[in-house]
């Protein structure tokens, strides 16, 4: 698959020129020019990147392999076909490439070929084969990537290749591995070597195997011969699949016995297939996926690869090099437990610990020929594969001791001092290097006899001096100036913008012109150290870099000089290792940091550092030669390398290089720290800051911790390391208030690793430099030209990292110290101005930065706690301090030691920091500051989320009684008002005794703010009758300013004014009051909000009342089944005879019996108490035993005696019980906890509250203010209005009455609130004294503000079901239409929200709509039809959907009313209006028609649609489910309604009519009786039963008749709208709602 760049990591870091310049040749050429380009590498010389560059070349690469795997047939891939031998040629070059490629770059975890690699396994080519094994080696070896595969795709990898692992059967079998590269003729193996034989089993088809699946019938393929059997293996293995049925999950395994068989007669082909064994094996052992050992790694193994060895054949050589890394790879078992190890067995075998043996002499004669150009040289291959065991071999203390026993050291230490130019042997005394590393630990003096330190300083200076041919400069240090930097670097560019500073992402002067030392011209280039200066370019060639296996081996050789300092046995020779050339190796490092890279750029400076510390008299020396000014102008006048090794290590250097007088001084003069921080406000070391997987601290934090390690050691620098630090903050917070920058949107934002730091023995360098944070990829900042542009920067990196730094730098300092001189120089100003920058992004206190912030905040008050300076600074900065702390609490969760909770049911407020904010509330200059109250609010409500629940509170009621007092007086906005809520609702959670004090705490605040929002009402009922007089009397109206004002000094005294929002509702009216009402901090507003949290408490502990009283009867019940089964059980162990028995039964069951009585007596008197409605009574009830403990008892004496033999000891218990709980008594005692036995039925709200005064106010000004001129006055009072409904609907939604009278009520309402009577039928007479007193109070308010509401309705932005305004769903009669409509459409919203799927296409033709439209949508389920219908006209063309759809329903209203359809029949007396058809049944499909048409009805509504129908009115009545009545006849039949009225004002016998309780109908010409009554014809109509006679008329025109076609019409409506959702409308808002 190809790679997908858009998801991979991007990598911008620079990219080698040789290989820009190889990837675009490839990119460009043919598949001819390809094969020439790949066949060229053969050894890498094109220097190492991330493999993120190779993408598109891995992508061309891709598409080959894909063409390649492609298969012909059953099994044949096209790369094996004969004709497609250019394909193969280019697969094979491409792997071999691939594998050199991916074992030279890092980040390989993005190759994504796997798959065609998979494939290829089953090539009947093994060069093909090998070539893919060769590439799967490097990634096992390299790296993880093999193992972090896909679990699917790594099973099918590692099972192809287990399958080539697999042993051929051994020695004793006759395949051992020499005798195979030995035996040329086939015929001297046995037979089976070339014939395949493969047993297998397939699932049985007897009768007796279908109920049991695991029998197995056995198989087997034989095939002589087999490569005679086709023209190559893939062939062959068409013709056995189409022979056999094979379970695809054998197949590969099949084919790989048969490729062998196939390739085996073939001795260059039997010798391909023993490397693929072997890499086979290798890479199986580094992927750790050997299962089964003894088929690979068999006893004797090891051995036979020895084996191989001994024979005498050149054509061996990439046999041999093929064992040589399996030896390796079964070395890496001494690393795992998995397998046991075998090195042992291995140095045993190979005889590597003699001086003698024959790997030993094998070693010497490679060395030997590498060291002689009269010799021809061992393969590279084998040479490489030779070097690399002697690696993995001294990594171990069992090899390295083996190395040291054969005496190896001199003919390693050859290699290092030969001298050859070609890049090849490079890499040959890179690994001699590393030999010798790990085994001078054992063998010292072989090293130092072997003079191998001076050989590796000579070999040091040797490569420097090639790479000096490339890149000749060096930094150059006038003598006249060492120890002293020269002035123009001692310059630094300023932050401002002009400057272009480096922050922007551009390096200015500084980075430019800093990079070198510039000299005059008119200088002595005598003055220099060195002689040849002349020669040396003053500027370095840019665009070079160090050829990579050249590189290796400098570091090897470094690595190796740093750990030599620290050797005992190298105290005399390193004392004067700085006497010859290794201080110029090490300046030509470390001038050229770009050439050489960081990593040895690192290296360089660790064996400096070393040195000094081992032998700190030698730093003058250092000083005189100017190796430490060069080092010195590197690091501080240089740009650092952006790489996490060095700038970790810069502390430890400082230190070195200050450990004299001479070095301090000169280190001063630097001015270092300005510098040096200046790196945490550069883009380019942002990637280094990342905290790598498996570190702790990231290098900010690294950094902060070696810098106080350094101010420790060096007091006298404490100061200025401070001054830079503050100075650092005071950019930060320049930046942050630059309007030229602005912030990235997030931390998150993509990093570009510029620079990346890649050691030469890592597995993968990708795994190393992962870190625990997202990836994260820096975007180039660039300077816009247009300067009113921002530049983004990653402002929030930069403050994450700088605070990390120095809080590490103040904390972990054993004193106080530094954070001492941090404040005492400012510190904390520039802290704290840093939480103020403009630039910040708005979730800026949920980031990560805001947490390091805040840490620091934390260290450093925790230090300086009592000194009299942070106070002074703290007090007047009291609003940003609580806002710092809002911020901190924003994400943080507190452990119990905040809350102090000492054990596991106990929170003590009083001994816990909590209490010191809540104490705040005390504090005069505190409680007069509105702002700083909601903050503290703000604070407390953060704080309390973590409380637990279910625990005891030790002093409380001290700390709510504060709170109590802040909430009376009011000082605080409507935001402190909902944190404080949010407070004490955190802290009601605790338990039900907490509850119920906040409760009682809000009741009491809920009445002082009723008395005054009562007062807001009739100040503004005045103002109201006051205004209606004066225009009444035309009265000059006195001015709004002048009723305000007086108003405002009224109330000044009993309330604490705050700045009023004027929020006028209408422009050209508007009084003083409403001002105050309608302001942000109005008192009906702080009313409401309260109101909903008492509401929301009582639910809490209603809950909880239920929860209690389930608990309690489960309870109850278990224990009474458990008592009567132990009576039970007493009563049968008596015969029923025995007289005696009845005696002795009676005795011992009296007791029994007793408990019984006794746990009823319990049951019935905790129903009673759970059902009390006050506390009062639930103490006349309760007694002191607390009866839940008394039930466990009752239980726990049950269950000691649950069944005979009987004893007195059982007896005696029961009594002892019994006298010692006597039964219940109505005593009063003192009143108890009553725990979770808690009432079910609560004090209703309305009488908990007791504030009617203000329901009066609010009826008396709504009264009023409905003769004010402007319908919008009554949303002043909206507030006020929901707070009445929100009480009065918590009393009427009681759940026990709710469900009582549910049926009954909602008939009373409607008739006692519908307005429109149609009519002067007779009607149910109801008494509103039938409903409780609550419902009678509340029906009165809205029938006589109905005006009101609705207006307050239409205004109200909240659902009518879900605000306070809900219980008017059960009063539908009192709304107008548009607000029953509003409610309407917002349900049928929430039934579209559930339809899933897109719109419902319907295909009809014009002049069949009707037809048409049945036939599509009959067959949709109701949830089809509430989708979207997109009608398609067949015979037209439209696009606009929504006109065809209303077109539709157009053509389909005027098709349903159709008379050839005899549906519906039209009245006579309009002509417009019509009702089904009592003939329709002519029309045999006419009930599905019916159906049919109510769905479209209700489609039409559901839509929002209008359609041109009108229908009479009792069937809008049927619709809704009303009655229909007699007055409705008339819209059905005129003249029948009018001989009803006639009958019904007058007598009949007056009258003269012989009327019975029959009709006479015609249907199609034949006349027929219909008897409304049994026997209907014989009963005479009087004056008596004509209301009756009436009723059944009108009952049998309007329905009987048609009874059938309703039903259906409704079915079908239904379907669509829920009845409950249409009935909230009357007939003619119905009408309205249909034809508009």
């Amino acid at each position: 698959m190809k790679i997908d760049r858009s998801k991979s990591k991007k990598d911008l870091s620079a990219l080698p020129v040789d290989c820009k310049l190889f990837i675009n040749n490839l990119k460009s050429c043919n598949r001819t020019e390809l094969h020439e380009l790949l066949k060229s590498i053969t050894i890498w010389h094109l220097g190492k990147c991330t493999l993120y560059h190779w993408s598109d070349v891995l992508n061309m690469f891709d598409s080959i392999l894909e063409e390649a795997c492609i298969k012909s047939g059953t099994w044949m891939l096209n790369c094996d076909k004969s004709e497609n031998e250019e394909l193969k040629i280019l697969v094979l070059d491409i792997l071999r490439f691939t594998a050199l490629l991916i074992e030279h770059t890092y980040s390989r975890d993005l190759y994504n070929s796997i798959e065609y690699l998979t494939i290829l396994l089953q090539s009947s080519d093994v060069n093909i084969v090998l070539g893919v094994l060769s590439l799967l080696y490097v990634f096992s070896k390299r790296s993880n990537f093999i193992t972090r595969l896909q679990l699917d795709k790594k099973q099918a990898l590692i099972e192809r290749i287990t399958f080539l692992a697999e042993t051929w059967g051994g020695r004793e079998y006759g395949f051992n591995l020499a005798r195979c590269c030995t035996v040329r003729n086939p015929s001297d193996f046995p037979e089976h070597a070339t014939n395949l034989h493969f047993a297998y089993t397939v699932p049985s088809e007897s009768s007796s195997a279908i109920n049991d699946p695991t029998i197995q019938t056995p198989k087997q393929i034989e095939i002589p011969n087999v490569h005679l059997a086709g023209p190559n293996a893939a062939a062959v293995m068409e013709i056995v699949l189409a022979q056999h049925t094979l379970p695809e999950d054998k197949q590969m395994k099949l084919f790989t016995h048969l490729r062998l068989a196939y390739a085996f007669p073939s001795f260059d082909q039997r010798l391909l297939c023993i490397q693929a064994r072997l890499q086979a094996l290798s890479i199986l052992v580094y992927s750790g996926a050997i299962q089964d050992t003894n088929n690979i790694l068999y006893d004797g193994l090891i051995e036979e690869l020895v084996d191989v060895f001994y024979v005498q054949d050149l054509t061996l050589t990439d046999v041999k090099a093929s064992v040589l890394t399996t030896l390796t790879s079964i070395i890496h078992f001494e690393q795992t437990t998995k397998h046991p190890p075998r090195l042992q067995e291995i140095i045993k075998a190979t005889q590597v610990n003699s001086y003698h043996g024959f790997l030993t002499a094998l070693v010497r004669q490679c060395i030997d020929k590498l060291t002689d150009d009269s010799n021809e040289r061992f393969s590279q291959s084998f040479s490489t594969a030779l070097f690399s065991f002697l690696y993995h071999l001294a990594s171990h203390e069992k090899g390295s001791n083996a190395l040291v026993k054969c005496s190896i050291m001199q003919s390693l230490i050859k290699v290092v001092n030969y001298y050859d130019e070609s890049q090849d042997f490079i890499m040959f005394v890179t690994r001699a290097v590393r030999v010798i590393d790990l085994i001078t630990t054992l063998d010292m003096t072989s090293f130092q006899t072997n003079n191998g330190l001076q050989a590796f300083i000579n070999r040091l200076e040797h490569e420097i001096t090639q790479c000096r041919k490339e890149q000749p400069f060096i930094i150059r240090i006038p003598k006249c100036n060492q120890g002293t930097p020269t002035t123009n670097l001692d310059t630094h560019p300023s932050l401002s913008p002009s400057a272009q500073s480096d922050i922007s992402g551009e390096h200015p002067s500084v980075t430019t012109q800093n990079s070198t030392v510039h000299l005059s011209k008119d200088m002595d280039t005598s003055e220099f150290i060195e002689e040849n200066y002349d020669s040396i370019p003053q500027n370095r060639i840019p665009g070079l870099t160090c050829y990579h296996q050249r590189a290796a081996l400098l570091k090897a050789i470094l690595n190796y000089l740093k750990k030599a300092f620290t050797q005992p046995t190298m105290v005399d020779t390193k004392r004067h290792i700085m006497d010859g050339s290794l201080p110029h190796s090490l300046k030509h490092i470390i001038s050229n940091v770009e050439y050489y890279g960081p990593s040895l750029f690192h290296l360089a400076t660790d064996v400096i550092t070393s040195f000094i510390f081992q032998e700190p008299s030698q730093l003058s020396s250092l000083q005189d030669n100017g190796l430490t000014d060069v080092l010195m102008h590197a690091l501080l006048k240089k740009d650092l390398p952006a790489a996490r090794d060095v700038l970790a290590s810069l502390p430890n250097i400082f230190s070195s290089l200050c450990l004299n007088t001479r070095g301090l001084e000169n280190f001063i003069e630097y001015k270092p720290f300005d510098k040096f921080f200046r790196i945490f406000l550069i883009s380019k070391y942002l990637p280094t800051m990342i905290r790598r997987r498996g570190t702790i601290y990231g290098t900010a934090s690294s950094l902060g911790t070696a810098i106080n390690k350094f101010i420790i050691q060096h007091v006298s620098l404490r100061t200025e390391v401070i001054k830079s630090m503050i100075t650092l903050l005071g950019q930060l917070v320049e930046l942050g208030n630059n309007p030229q920058y602005s912030c990235q949107k997030s931390e998150s934002l993509p990093l570009t690793i510029t620079n990346i730091n890649v050691e030469e023995n890592n597995r993968d360098s990708s795994v190393d430099e992962d870190d625990d944070e997202d990836d994260k990829t820096l975007s180039n900042e660039n300077k816009s030209e247009d300067e009113t542009v921002s530049v983004a920067v990653p402002l929030l990196d930069y403050l994450k990292n700088i605070m990390r730094f120095v809080e590490c730098v103040i904390s972990n300092n054993p004193t106080d110290d530094h954070a001492k001189e941090f404040v005492k120089l400012g510190g904390l100003k520039s802290l704290l101005d840093i939480l103020q920058m403009k630039n910040l992004p708005i979730d800026f206190p949920s980031s990560k930065a805001c947490q390091c912030v805040a840490a620091l905040c934390k260290s450093t008050f925790t230090l300086l706690l009592n000194d009299d300076q942070l106070i002074e600074i703290i007090i007047p900065n009291l609003d940003t301090i609580l806002d710092i702390l809002i911020d901190f609490c924003l994400n943080q969760r507190y452990d119990n030691l905040l809350l102090n909770i000492k054990k596991i049911d106990k929170i003590d407020f009083k001994s816990s920091s909590l209490s010191i904010l809540l104490l705040m509330f005390e504090h005069p200059m505190l409680n007069k500051n509105i702002q700083l109250i909601d903050k503290l609010f703000k604070l407390l409500s953060l704080i309390s989320q973590s409380i637990p629940t279910n625990k005891k509170l030790v002093s409380l009621d001290s700390y709510i009684n504060l709170v109590s007092k802040i909430l009376i007086s009011k000082s605080y906005t409507q935001d402190g008002l909902e944190f404080a809520i949010i407070f004490l609702l955190n802290i009601s959670e605790i338990n039900q005794v907490t509850r119920n004090k906040i409760l009682h705490l809000l009741v009491n605040h809920i009445g002082l703010l009723a008395k005054d929002v009562s007062e807001d009402i009739k100040q503004l009922l005045r103002e109201v009758e006051n205004y209606l007089s004066q225009k009444k009397s035309n009265i000059p109206m006195t001015t709004n300013d002048q009723l305000y004002d007086s108003y405002k000094n009224i109330r000044s005294n009993s309330i604490t004014f705050m700045n009023i929002d004027s929020n006028p509702i209408q422009q050209d009216f508007q009084l003083p009051t409403m001002i105050v009402l309608t302001s942000k901090n109005a008192n009906q507003k702080f009313l409401l909000r309260i109101l909903k949290v008492i509401i929301q408490l009582r639910e809490a502990t209603k809950r909880e009342q239920l929860d209690a009283r389930r608990c309690f009867e489960t309870d109850v019940h278990k224990l009474t089944h458990l008592l009567d089964t132990l009576r039970q059980s007493l009563r049968s162990y008596f015969p029923p005879s025995d007289n005696n028995s009845i005696n002795q039964q009676n005795d011992i069951l009296q007791p029994p019996d007793e408990l019984a009585n006794c746990l009823e007596q319990i049951r019935t008197r905790l129903h009673t108490i759970l059902n009390s409605n006050t506390i009062e009574q639930r103490q006349q009830i309760f007694y002191q035993q607390d009866i839940y403990n008394l039930i466990r008892q009752f239980e726990s004496l049950i269950k000691d005696f649950p069944q005979p033999p009987l004893s007195k000891i059982m007896i005696t218990g029961i009594n002892d019980f019994l006298q010692i709980n006597p039964p219940l008594n109505p005593q009063i005692y003192e009143p108890m906890d009553l725990g979770q036995f808690l009432p079910n039925q609560q004090t209703k709200l309305s009488d908990l509250l007791n504030i009617n005064q203000l329901w009066d106010s609010l009826n008396d000004c709504l009264l009023s203010i409905a003769k004010l001129p402007d319908p919008h006055a009554v949303l002043v009072l909206q507030s006020t209005v929901e707070a009445f409904f929100l009480v009065h609907t918590a009393d009427l939604d009681n759940e026990n009455e709710k469900q009582k009278k549910k049926k009954k009520d909602r008939e009373t309402r409607e008739a006692l609130l519908h307005i429109e009577w149609f009519g002067s039928a007779p009607t149910t007479t109801t008494s509103t004294n039938e409903l409780p007193l609550d419902a009678q109070q509340f029906v009165k308010f809205v029938r006589t503000h109905r005006m009101r509401l609705n207006q307050i309705l239409r205004q109200s932005t909240q659902h009518l079901s879900e605000g306070p305004f809900h219980i008017l769903t059960d009063y539908t009669s009192i709304l107008h239409f548009d607000v029953k409509r509003k409610y309407f459409r917002h349900e049928l919203d929430r039934l579209k929200k559930s339809i899933h799927g897109g719109d419902l296409a319907v295909h009809i033709r014009c002049n069949h709509v009707f037809e048409d439209s049945y036939r599509e949508l009959s067959r949709r389920t109701p949830e089809d039809w509430k989708h979207q219908f997109n009608i398609v006209f067949d015979d037209e063309e439209g696009e606009d959907s929504d006109g065809l759809l209303r077109e539709w329903y157009s053509l389909i209203t005027r098709s349903m009313f159709d008379s050839n359809y005899a549906l519906f029949m039209i009245i006579p007396g309009d002509r417009i209006t019509y009702m089904p058809s009592s003939s329709s049944h002519i029309n045999t499909c006419h009930l599905k028609y019916f159906k049919f048409i109510g769905r479209i009805i209700a489609k039409a509504i559901f839509d929002n649609k209008y359609i041109d129908c009108h229908f009479t009115r009792s069937f809008y009545k049927n619709i809704l489910g009303i009655p229909v009545c007699y007055t409705d006849m008339e819209s059905v039949d005129l003249q029948c309604y009018k001989k009803l009225v006639m009958l019904l004002q007058n007598d009949v016998e007056q009258l003269g009519l012989d009327l019975t309780f029959s009709l006479d109908a015609s249907e199609f010409g034949e006349n027929k009786v219909i008897d409304l009554l049994p026997n209907g014809s014989r009963i005479v109509v009087t004056n008596e039963n004509k209301y009756e006679f009436v009723r059944l008329v009108c009952q049998e025109k309007m329905i009987g008749s048609i009874r059938q076609q309703i039903s259906s019409f409704l079915d079908g409506f239904y379907d669509i709208i829920p009845k409950s959702l249409i009935s909230i409308f009357n007939e003619q808002e119905l009408e309205l709602l249909i034809s508009g």
